[in-house]
């Protein structure tokens, strides 16, 4: 069997988290998506992986410089341009005989690839797609199938007035290596607008394996935040890194947990933490490695990066942020916002619901940041929209 994982999403709607890394790469749990996808087909015992790359792909490069993924070796093809996703694929030097398993860069799942792979030999299936559970299908491909699975119709990114079924494709294939010479290669062709349609029309058996447990695509900033609490609350096979000291606690590598500190919910604490005397970390916590988070601050279903710092008494409430962003000292940052790369929340300031700053951008100390900020920091702050805070 041969394996394929498409890693060249741009990951436009989690920006600014993605304006500095490619979607792959977002850390869950403290750890690369791309990776926990790395360490399930590594358990089928497969021994390499082709990675497809585009946006940033030297970032990915870099991350698994030696060629090495977790316990498989890793080739890389980088896109000269857009080749859509069947298009990248069938440009690999793949083998001519065996199934190929393709799977997207962008979803976190512990969906048992085994039972999938034993559905496709059972069924003879020429293409059998991973499908899903979800409540709106709207974002994605709805497939609806037959009792015994075969895909009668497919349609990618339906209105609400043309969902048909709430089963949608989970982006995990199994290919028979015909289906590539299909792919044309003069122009960009992807699976779930072009091939799977034309192979339906032509009356080839494709099935639908309904997947057998977790799935969630990390397609914006909510699926980001949840996709790290749901691994915090155990609701998949999948364990966050480090050691669980406590019920939903986990601690990576050494941490400092003063005396005092109030946790109630998971959260994980990655390497070289720190977390002073009165903090309080409630509902679900992430805190990336090097983080510091000063006494009397709070967090409420966070997700902060690698070496981020919390001042005192500030308070985050359901927001997510990058690398090395700070929050000083009485700030508060509210459900949604998102902070990027380096930014800085400044003293007694606030950042309202749903509010994204981009990367080395800051809010000056007391403004009310009521709108996106978007483009190079050049370390200016904001001005003070909406009048002072508590004004």
């Amino acid at each position: 069997m041969q394996v394929v994982i498409m890693a060249g999403g741009e990951g436009r709607r989690l920006r600014p988290l993605t304006c500095d890394r490619p979607k792959p790469l977002v850390p869950v749990c403290g750890k690369p998506l791309l990776t926990y996808i790395l360490e399930g087909v590594a358990a089928l015992g497969v021994e390499e992986a082709w990675l497809t790359l585009g946006y940033m792909a030297r970032a990915i490069a870099a991350e698994y410089e030696s060629g090495e993924g977790p316990g498989l070796r890793l080739r890389m093809e980088v896109e000269p341009e857009p080749r859509g996703t069947a298009g990248g694929v069938a440009a690999l030097p793949l083998a001519p005989e065996g199934p190929i398993l393709v799977l997207s860069g962008d979803a976190l799942t512990d969906v048992n690839l085994s039972a999938l792979l034993a559905f496709h030999r059972e069924r003879g299936s020429l293409v059998t797609l991973a499908v899903a559970r979800v409540p709106d299908p709207t974002p994605y491909g709805a497939v609806l199938t037959a009792p015994d699975g075969r895909v009668r119709r497919f349609l990618e990114k339906p209105t609400r007035a043309e969902c048909f079924t709430d089963l949608v494709s989970a982006g995990i294939y199994v290919l028979e290596p015909e289906v590539l010479r299909q792919v044309p290669r003069d122009r960009p062709f992807d699976f779930a607008r072009d091939l799977f349609p034309a192979l339906l029309a032509a009356g080839a058996p494709i099935y639908g394996w309904e997947a057998e447990g977790y799935w969630r695509d990390i397609g914006d900033l909510e699926a980001y935040l949840q996709a790290n609490l749901d691994l915090l609350e155990g609701r998949l096979r999948l364990r966050p890194p480090g050691r669980e000291v406590a019920p939903g606690l986990w601690l990576d590598g050494e941490v400092d947990l003063e005396a005092g500190v109030e946790i109630r919910g998971p959260a994980y604490l990655g390497p070289g933490c720190r977390v002073r005397r009165g903090a309080r970390l409630l509902e679900g916590v992430v805190l990336g490695a090097g983080s510091l988070v000063e006494p009397a601050a709070s967090l409420k279903r966070t997700v902060l990066g690698r070496r981020c710092r919390v001042g005192l008494r500030a308070e985050i409430r359901g927001a997510v942020a990058g690398d090395g962003v700070r929050v000083e000292a009485g700030a508060a940052v509210y459900h949604g916002a998102a902070l990027g790369t380096g930014a800085r929340v400044a003293r007694e300031a606030e950042v309202q619901p749903g509010v994204r700053i981009w990367p080395g951008r800051w809010v000056a100390p007391g403004a009310l940041a009521t709108r996106n900020r978007a483009g190079p920091g050049g370390g200016r702050p904001f001005p003070r929209e909406g009048g002072p805070r508590g004004a």
